[in-house]
């Protein structure tokens, strides 16, 4: 952590007070009406909602959202590779929402889309996933797009040909346990699954830690989830 201390008179400024000051000044540099951001950055907006006050004598609207975790079930970022982009092909789109944890519906469910969430208790995960998948992917490609890439979905994966829709996931982890736990709640999670030999490598079991990972193979996580590595 920054340790090193400003001190203007009596004011001690450190890194902790500096960065919501100069992040809510950007609110006052572009003159905006309304910040969108996640929950986690409401105090640094509401800084800039004071300062706009302060320094340009106005309002500044603050909306906040709840944070939606990435594939894994981490806060999203591109370097994870755990992100479900706008502009993903309907493929990619319906693949990744498919490659969720169960734990994950009810937050995308609430959070993504306007269905009854009264639904949530009456359908199975695999079905709820379908559904949320269609779902999204039918508001950024359309009614047609969704129900083309969803028989897809469902002819391929009960073949278990799944090549097609598994999203891709850059890492620069070269061995499978390494891999495993971003993709993973915990390191300890990732080592049960691959002692249970629930894991899977180009269609084989693998329950060595070690063993490398070549660049495109197809990864299957426990019995729902499967990915295709990007190495980097």
């Amino acid at each position: 952590m920054f340790q090193e201390r400003i001190r203007r008179g009596d004011t001690v400024l450190t890194h902790e007070t500096l960065y919501p000051l100069f992040q809510g000044y950007d609110s006052v540099v572009m003159d905006v009406d309304l910040e969108i951001g996640g929950t986690d950055q409401t105090f640094n907006m509401l800084i800039g909602r004071e300062l706009q006050k302060k320094m340009a004598s106005r309002d500044k609207y603050v909306l906040s959202t709840p944070l939606i975790l990435g594939t894994n079930g981490k806060p999203m970022s591109k370097t994870s590779g755990n992100c479900i982009w706008l502009d993903d092909s309907p493929q990619d789109m319906f693949g990744k929402i498919m490659s969720i944890t169960d734990t994950q519906i009810g937050e995308y469910w609430l959070n993504l889309t306007d269905l009854d969430p009264q639904e949530l208790k009456s359908l199975k995960p695999l079905n709820t996933k379908k559904k949320l998948a269609f779902e999204i992917v039918k508001m950024y490609h359309g009614q047609q797009a969704a129900q083309k890439t969803q028989s897809e979905f469902e002819s391929v994966y009960q073949k278990g040909e799944l090549t097609e829709y598994a999203p891709e996931v850059v890492t620069k982890a070269r061995e499978l346990l390494e891999f495993l736990k971003t993709q993973e709640p915990s390191a300890s999670y990732a080592k049960r699954l691959l002692k249970e030999g629930a894991v899977e490598v180009d269609g084989q079991t693998v329950k060595e830690a070690r063993a490398l990972l070549k660049n495109g193979q197809l990864i299957r996580i426990g019995k729902k989830k499967f990915v295709k590595v990007v190495i980097k």
